[in-house]
């Protein structure tokens, strides 16, 4: 659903390496300046100048090349998703595999759409595209800001629907083992957040994250069901908290709540001819607080770790020489390593420091949130919001999903403006090298879609195209108008 969306709106904020290919044109480097070199600005930096807001956001290098090619000065360039391209990759195959791989991806992520939005306006200052195009990425930026909003307070707010749905259920039948489950809930918070400061995911701590996932996830197997027994049985339930004013619910808004909420993931899928997803969606909802709680700590109390673009000191010269010069030499090496050691360590404490004072502030924010939807809001009221602010998204989200199919459609049939992208297609295919023409005529899932925009002819390449040996010996591709 979101790639299908941000296809249509022209932007997607992520773009996977492996996953992907780009016009050459449209990333080189011209002068020195473009999209290519801040894409390995983290490997000609030093970390010590990056800082640990760029840093961390140059974890997801993949993201700020796709913003530095949307916002490039002069050019309308835009990205778009190809529903029929194939790829593997390889996935973590343990729970201490997966936290340790997602603490770079949503660290990255984080700071790299913070600086997407907070840049949007080189979009109109200096981005040669068109009024309405610019007007319809200012819609998706919004979009993604809202995002980026919720997701902060994530942590909270899964914890608030935990509260609510079993307060309402066993608050005045089970009122006990309503304290044990919650007790233990914000246990296991509080024990991630004290194992990903002091303790690396390994072996020896895979058996608290192994208990943390597997109660949560049977938690929210329970809340799950008992949100959608209630719907369907039509139970009535009031929060036991009279002194708190509520909102009222109707049937219509029950409905819709889970019709946008679930109804809308499955339609979409469907229309997607992704059936697989009904086959995962017991695995996704038991995983859901892990990837928020255990996934989420541990990336912000790791702010300071980065993959990579970390320079290590330079090497020096290793001479022959009398005792003197060897001597000497020594020193010289001694107090180069000094030097080194003392830069390092003053790094390590500024980014250290860094990540203190963020997680701080997200914990903090997080719990503040939760403090005033339990002690001034209604369970009716609060539940009410949520399910509103996801329907919107949801909704919108999957109308994006279903534009991108009727533009698919309309490609391959010729209609809607596009009519087009058939020649197009030929005459790109008719002015590559001989050998890549001869693996076209091999390969028949080979998919190959153009979309057409102010002027610049824009490829999108199927993934099986790039495994002919051709693709590597192809350097340029022409532009047609």
């Amino acid at each position: 659903m979101d790639k299908s969306l941000e296809s249509v709106l022209g932007f997607i904020s992520v773009l996977p390496g492996a996953f992907s290919a780009y016009r050459y044109e449209a990333i080189r480097a011209e002068k020195g300046v473009g999209p290519l070199p801040e894409y390995f600005k983290s490997l000609t930096t030093s970390t010590r100048d990056l800082g640990p807001f760029k840093g961390n956001m140059y974890l997801a290098e993949d993201r700020i090349l796709c913003f530095e090619l949307l916002a490039r000065r002069g050019r309308n360039w835009t990205m778009h998703y190809v529903k029929d391209a194939i790829a593997h990759t390889d996935v973590p195959e343990t729970l201490v595999d997966l936290i340790k791989q997602r603490r770079r991806w949503l660290n990255g992520s984080f700071f790299a759409g913070l600086f997407a939005i907070s840049n949007f306006g080189r979009v109109w200052k200096e981005s040669g595209h068109s009024l309405s195009r610019k007007i319809v990425l200012t819609l998706q930026f919004i979009y993604l800001g809202v995002q980026n909003l919720l997701s902060w307070f994530l942590l909270s707010n899964v914890f608030l629907t935990f509260y609510y749905v079993l307060t309402l259920t066993l608050y005045n039948q089970y009122p006990a083992l309503l304290a044990i489950v919650l007790g233990i809930y914000l246990a296991i918070v509080g024990g991630i957040v004290v194992f990903a400061l002091g303790n690396r995911p390994e072996k020896r701590t895979a058996a608290f994250y192994s208990f943390s996932y597997v109660f949560m996830g049977l938690v929210m197997l329970v809340v799950t069901t008992i949100s959608i027994y209630g719907l369907v049985a039509d139970i009535s339930v009031t929060d036991p908290r009279d002194d708190l004013a509520t909102c009222s619910v109707s049937n219509f808004e029950l409905v819709g709540g889970v019709v946008t909420a679930i109804g809308l993931v499955f339609a979409s899928a469907f229309i997607h001819g992704e059936f697989s997803v009904l086959l995962s969606t017991i695995q996704y909802y038991f995983m859901l607080p892990t990837f928020v709680n255990t996934l989420g700590i541990y990336a912000y109390s790791n702010l300071h770790d980065l993959s990579w673009g970390t320079k290590g000191p330079a090497k020096v010269a290793q001479g022959n020489g009398n005792l003197k010069e060897v001597v000497a030499q020594q020193k010289r090496i001694e107090a180069e390593k000094q030097r080194t050691a003392k830069e390092k360590e003053d790094v390590d404490n500024s980014f250290r420091a860094f990540r203190s004072a963020l997680l701080l502030f997200w914990l903090v924010t997080n719990a503040v949130w939760m403090y005033c939807m339990t002690y001034f809001v209604s369970s009716s009221c609060y539940l009410k919001f949520i399910s509103y602010v996801v329907a919107i998204l949801n909704i919108v989200r999957f109308l994006g999903s279903a534009v991108f199919l009727c533009f698919r459609i309309a490609r391959r049939l010729g209609t809607c403006g596009v009519a087009r992208s058939g020649s197009a297609g030929r005459n790109y295919q008719a002015h590559l090298p001989a050998e890549w023409q001869a693996h076209y005529k091999r390969t028949s899932n080979a998919t190959t879609e153009t979309t057409t925009g102010n002027g610049q002819q824009t490829y999108i390449v199927n993934m099986s195209d790039l495994s002919s040996p051709a693709a590597t010996n192809y350097k340029h591709m022409e532009e047609t108008s």
